[in-house]
């Protein structure tokens, strides 16, 4: 039964909750062309209406006839980046973790552990005194050109086992489907992307005490990356998803 393998379950448990919200400034950002030209004269973003004023240095006028364009050499309108955006996102992390001996020991120790994301809301202010952008929160960066892909739940769980210089471990990594804003009727390859589940699992066995080898295999069911719309900068996002497939490594390590 339970009780004769696992008698101490219960005190080895480990619950976390943690709620975060952040707020992050000065983030990059592109001002273009028509921003810095309205930005300059309007009294909400230059009421002094300064040259000196971060948007007016974007205008070079030609000296000659005082006149800007976007193509011209001596006059013209600078498109640049700038530390004027913001980015505020939230959530939840919930934890759980146990350590179980096995009765008798000979059949070693085992652990298990998860942690639970929930993102609840991300979103983007390009300018200051723009509107926030939509939630991107379960989307492919809500449509924008080589955006993130942020699911809205995420999940990472590891099952571990030891028995004297033998260890081995089996991870399984959760990514929840996320819907593709940016598809539309005419380039819509797919409108989003399912739920994906990638397992990790190795082993390793201790020669010595200087001497440990070990193994393993990345994406065990070699999952392909999913393929985004042609509407977007590149087919997929090598942040999120696995764009290797399966991959197995052999190594030893020498502790001094």
């Amino acid at each position: 039964s339970a009780p004769e393998f696992f008698p101490n379950a219960m005190q080895s448990l480990t619950l976390t909750v943690d709620y975060w919200d952040i707020e992050i400034e000065n983030v990059i950002s592109s001002v273009g062309f028509a921003t810095s030209l309205s930005r300059c004269y309007d009294p909400v973003y230059n009421p002094n209406f300064t040259v000196n004023n971060a948007f007016c240095q974007n205008l070079f006028r030609d000296p000659a006839t005082g006149y800007l364009t976007n193509t011209g050499i001596d006059g013209y309108i600078s498109q640049t980046n700038a530390n004027l955006a913001t980015l505020i996102a939230s959530g939840v992390d919930v934890g759980a973790s146990m350590s179980l001996d096995f009765i008798p020991e000979q059949l070693g120790a085992f652990s298990v552990g998860t942690v639970l994301t929930w993102y609840e809301n991300q979103q983007f202010q390009s300018l200051p005194g723009n509107p926030f952008g939509n939630n991107v929160s379960g989307t492919i960066g809500n449509g924008t050109p080589g955006a993130t892909t942020l699911p809205e739940w995420k999940a990472t769980t590891r099952l571990a086992w030891t028995q004297g210089p033998v260890s081995a471990s089996l991870r399984w990594v959760f990514l929840d489907e996320v819907v593709d804003r940016g598809a539309t009727v005419a380039n819509r390859a797919i409108p989003g992307i399912d739920a994906y589940n990638y397992f990790y699992g190795n082993v390793s066995f201790d020669v010595n005490e200087t001497v440990q080898v070990f193994g393993g295999i990345d994406n065990l069911l070699d999952e392909e990356a999913p393929v985004y719309t042609n509407g977007f900068a590149y087919n997929t996002d090598p942040s999120t998803y696995d764009v290797i497939g399966r991959f197995f490594y052999a190594g030893a390590r020498l502790r001094f």
